[in-house]
């Protein structure tokens, strides 16, 4: 029993790139030889047989031809021995039809007798170029009997073409073996090469069963890799299934819309809270793809949209869609998802949109009731001003009608229409912060500008509060009146918190270059958090004998001016206040050394 080799371990399916030992390369030759020596055998047996065979056929070939001379001679002798008996004396009429009838009774095809008187007497016909003779002495004279061998050499053409034809087949399949001999051996020495990768080869085994045991050891192998892919397959098949369905049960359970692209950007999923916001009716969700967008959702907005960033791969991030269609949303927010894998291969679009109908629906509610809210404390406050007023000049007057002293019925009189006045400045400052504001931007120098104001509301204060004005020369482009009016109204109030406390204080102003504006710190009485946003609004005064609009003023005029007002407690006491932003757009005017 000849021994096996070792068995190798064999990777499926990856191909195995070797190199070709001395004893797998000594097997693949000796196949080659032996592949060689056989066909070599096979062909050499087929030119022995086919010479075996035409010797074979040339030998019945002659016997033919003797058989058929014999046939001839023996023909000629019974026409000789009918010649002998025919009476010499016969005319040449009647020696033409006896020997028109010993050819009828003979394979003889044309006979020809010379007389002994000289005549030749000539019966029969036959083609004089494929004819065999004999000659005979007669009674009558002599006779030349005539055969036909046409068929004698239509046999013998058929053979020399014959070996013509086998002798050039055997020279064709020589040439073709010798060429085709290494494509006929390729396949298996292929097999021989991939074999030696799996399996050493043992010195002394037959290829062919070096093959089989590798065969064998291959089929085992992969039939055991078959079994453990299955196993996967089957694994993996199951958590496939099991993210299909919570894939599917998210998509059903989701209260946003859900949209699912393709590579070519074909709809394959829209669940059905995503038909309901955009106002479809069709299919469940699930269904088989149905074209691109335009064709699956119909010619919408939100249709182009998710086209347009499907094409530019676009990352849309809560974007809002308006649609105004019947049956739809009026708008919607939409986010998308470019899914790609970990070669980068893109693998579609996912789009997650909510209607965002009622949201803005209650927005619009609510910055109805806010302004409402805003008018009705505007109302109030213009209410309280002017109720308070009108009891004082009303209490006057009636004062004044009582008294009957000329002088007190004149300083009664003197403090109503002095009331009445107040109430008009009031009324013109209300006035003012209604009107809208038109501002005629020229270059302006915000700390000279600064200072000025500073100066002014020192020369008219009590003295107890330091107005220092720090930082760089800025230029931005405002309207000066009416920035001064604002900066006046902001540093108004902060004197006014310092002189509060009752203490000699100070209101540091510091310039600020980025961005433009300024801030002013106090060390007064300070601000409660929670009534800053009210500070801003009309008639929200905190000063004994204020009107509550110079804040609201200051914040109109920042804001036609591009920046932002915001007040805001110290730590270590007072108040900031910061404005900001000033001729945003349109400074562009750097800082001036």
């Amino acid at each position: 029993m000849k021994a096996r080799a070792p068995a190798r371990a064999f990777s499926f399916p990856v191909k195995l790139t070797v190199m070709v030992p001395p004893a797998s390369r000594s097997a693949i030759a000796g196949f080659r030889r032996d592949v060689t020596l056989f066909l070599s055998a096979l062909f050499g047996f087929f030119v022995v047989l086919i010479l075996i065979l035409l010797t074979t056929v040339q030998v019945l070939i002659g016997q033919s031809e003797q058989a058929s001379r014999a046939q001839r001679r023996e023909s000629a002798n019974r026409a000789t021995s009918a010649l002998n008996a025919l009476d010499p004396s016969m005319g040449t009429a009647a020696i033409e039809a006896a020997l028109i009838g010993i050819i009828n009774e003979s394979s003889i095809d044309r006979i020809e007798l010379e007389t002994r008187a000289g005549k030749t007497v000539v019966a029969g016909e036959t083609d004089p170029d494929l004819v065999e003779s004999l000659s005979a002495q007669t009674a009558m004279g002599s006779a030349r009997y005539v055969f036909d061998a046409r068929a004698a050499h239509s046999l013998r053409r058929r053979f020399f073409i014959t070996a013509g034809i086998s002798f050039a087949a055997a020279a064709i399949g020589m040439i073709l073996l010798l060429i085709y001999i290494r494509r006929i051996a390729r396949p298996v020495e292929a097999l021989l090469e991939e074999a030696a990768g799996v399996q050493q080869p043992v010195s002394g085994v037959d290829e062919t069963e070096y093959l089989l045991e590798t065969f064998r050891g291959t089929i085992a192998t992969l039939r055991s890799q078959e079994a453990e892919l299955k196993l996967l397959h089957d694994r993996e098949k199951a958590r496939a299934d099991d993210l299909e369905r919570i894939t599917s049960t998210l998509t059903r359970s989701l209260t946003s819309g859900f949209l699912a692209l393709d590579p070519a950007g074909r709809v394959v999923q829209l669940n059905e809270a995503g038909r309901a916001i955009l106002g479809l009716t069709g299919p469940a969700s699930g269904a088989p793809a149905s074209g691109a967008p335009a064709e699956a959702l119909g010619d919408s907005p939100f249709a182009r949209k998710i086209e347009e960033a499907f094409r530019n791969r676009d990352t849309l991030n809560r974007t809002e869609v308006h649609l105004g269609g019947d049956g739809a949303a009026d708008a919607i927010g939409v986010t998308t998802v470019h899914l790609e894998d970990e070669s980068g291969r893109y693998l579609g679009m996912l789009a997650l949109f909510t209607d965002l109908t009622p949201i803005r629906q209650l927005e619009e509610r609510l910055r109805e009731t806010r302004a409402l809210a805003d008018l009705g404390e505007v109302a109030a406050g213009i209410a309280h001003e002017f109720r308070n007023s009108l009891a004082t000049i009303l209490g006057y007057l009636k004062l004044a009608g009582r008294s009957e002293v000329a002088e007190d019925r004149v300083r009664k009189l003197a403090a109503a229409e002095t009331e009445a006045t107040e109430l008009g400045k009031a009324v013109t400052t209300l006035l003012h912060f209604a009107s809208p504001v038109q501002i005629q931007p020229v270059e302006i120098e915000l700390r000279e500008l600064t200072e000025t104001v500073a100066h002014r509301i020192s020369d008219v204060s009590s003295g107890g509060v330091e107005i220092r004005v720090e930082g760089p020369e800025v230029e931005i482009a405002g309207d000066p009146p009416l920035l001064a009016r604002a900066i006046e109204n902001v540093l108004r109030n902060a004197v006014s918190a310092v002189e509060a406390t009752g203490k000699r204080g100070e209101v540091l102003i510091k310039i600020n270059n980025s961005p433009p504006g300024l801030t002013i710190d106090d060390d007064g009485i300070g601000v409660d958090p929670a009534e800053i946003p009210s500070l801003f609004l009309p008639f929200r005064s905190g000063r004994t004998g204020g009107f509550g609009l110079g804040l609201a003023l200051a914040k109109k005029i920042v804001l036609v001016h591009g920046g932002t007002i915001a007040m805001e407690p110290r730590g270590s006491g007072g108040t900031r206040v910061k404005i900001e932003g000033l001729g945003a757009g349109k400074q562009g005017l750097g800082t001036r050394d």
